[in-house]
């Protein structure tokens, strides 16, 4: 029986793969974290380089991104890993203090890939100690899917400018029966959004990056977030924390709006739900939203391959392939050049792309614990607070110590 297990497992692992290699070509492992609905387009465009490229063949797994970071950090302390991985810049810092990466200059000196297609903010990310250790490969924002029908429904015509008109649209599509559960939330607020794009509105970030110190024990950082707490723990728009995913509770019609990207779309449409999507609004004191990028990050297990992946680095980068990816995926396409672009007309990515302006990037390849401080410190402090369990006050003050604790080790 568990030889029959283990034949099945590796069967499973095979087909993870999108193609193996040629006789005569060269075979790069790719290690990739889009199992989602984007997944099937990015696997598409790998099968159409393989297909095409006579001397290079890509073969690609895909894990969850949590998956993926205990996989990779795995590898690399054993001496292995793959070819080349996707990766946002917050585990940049990390690898590159484990030696793991590789320096990919000679794609922009040799002339194969141009920077100037890039945006400037994108580019100079994954720059450290005067090294490119990665190529761009997508950037995203998100913005506010919204249920059309439930608009109408509560006499909603306009749609917000502002954050204070946001929360008010919010409090209005909230719904709860006799006995005073909610039926329905007015707009899903997770912890991510609240300490990145909407306190960017408000002209906060959580940490001053020039001065390697927390902020969020600040009188005007504690009265932002007890803003925002309020709305979930008394007027109940958004739930405490979500048992399941915001768009799960958008597709089963349990939840007005929430926040995403531009992978969400599909599966939006495939659930029937009648939704558009519009920006984030400004807050009062900044009109700016989080541009999260993405990269594709050779190791230094690439060796002599590396020519090989600047194939297909400039592969992924040509118009053909941006396009099919942006409307595959919604996604902006990561070439600042093709904003006229006839085919891209009416699609989601032109949708997801009316926000750039807006972006702002956060560097976070200067700390290889950014992981800790916006994954667990922040989330565990917002999740104690909704949860009853800590004040406002008393949860982001520990949080703060913990954070500053982090930013020391860099």
């Amino acid at each position: 029986m568990a030889r029959k297990l283990f034949s099945v497992f590796m069967i499973t692992l095979a087909v993870t793969a999108a193609v193996y290699a040629a006789p005569g070509k060269v075979t790069l492992q790719f290690w990739s974290g889009f199992t989602g609905p984007d997944r099937p387009v990015l696997e598409q465009i790998v099968k159409n380089f393989n297909d095409t490229s006579k001397t290079t063949t890509i073969e690609m797994s895909t894990m969850t991104w949590d998956v993926l970071d205990q996989k990779l950090t795995a590898s690399f302390a054993a001496g292995s890993g793959p070819d080349f991985f996707n990766y946002g810049p917050e585990i940049l810092g990390k690898y590159y203090n484990l030696g793991a990466l590789t320096n990919v200059d000679e794609l922009y000196s040799s002339g194969m890939v141009d920077k100037k297609i890039f945006p400037k903010s994108v580019i100079a990310v994954p720059v450290i100690d005067g090294k490119n250790l990665a190529a761009p490969m997508c950037v995203f924002d998100t913005m506010i899917y919204y249920n059309k029908d439930m608009f109408a429904a509560a006499g909603i015509k306009t749609l917000p400018k502002n954050q204070d008109e946001l929360f008010a649209i919010a409090k209005k599509l909230t719904k709860k029966d006799a006995q005073g559960n909610v039926t329905q939330y007015g707009l899903g607020l997770a912890y991510d959004q609240i300490f990145q794009t909407f306190m960017y509105g408000w002209g906060l970030d959580p940490v001053d990056m020039a001065k390697n110190k927390s902020l969020m024990a600040q009188p005007d950082h504690l009265a932002y977030v007890q803003r925002m707490a309020d709305l979930v723990t008394k007027d109940k728009i958004s739930p405490e924390i979500a048992s399941t995913g915001m768009d799960t509770l958008f597709n089963s019609k349990k939840i007005a709006m929430y926040c995403n990207g531009p992978w969400a779309t599909t599966g939006h449409v495939s659930a029937g739900v009648n939704f558009d999507v519009f920006n984030i609004p400004p807050g009062p004191k900044a009109d700016k939203i989080s541009g999260h990028p993405l990269f594709y990050i050779p190791t230094k297990f690439m060796g002599s391959k590396i020519q090989n992946y600047y194939e297909w680095e400039k592969y992924w980068v040509d118009k053909p392939q941006q396009a099919m990816w942006a409307k595959g995926t919604g996604y902006p396409t990561i070439r600042i050049d093709m904003g006229n672009e006839e085919s891209l007309k009416g699609t989601w990515a032109s949708k997801f792309s009316s926000a750039a302006d807006r972006f702002t990037t956060r560097n976070f390849v200067l700390y290889q614990n950014a992981g800790k401080i916006f994954d667990e410190e922040l989330k565990n402090a917002w999740e104690a607070v909704c949860l009853g369990k800590a004040t406002v006050k008393d949860a982001f003050a520990a949080a703060s110590v913990n954070i500053d604790g982090y930013l020391v080790d860099k």
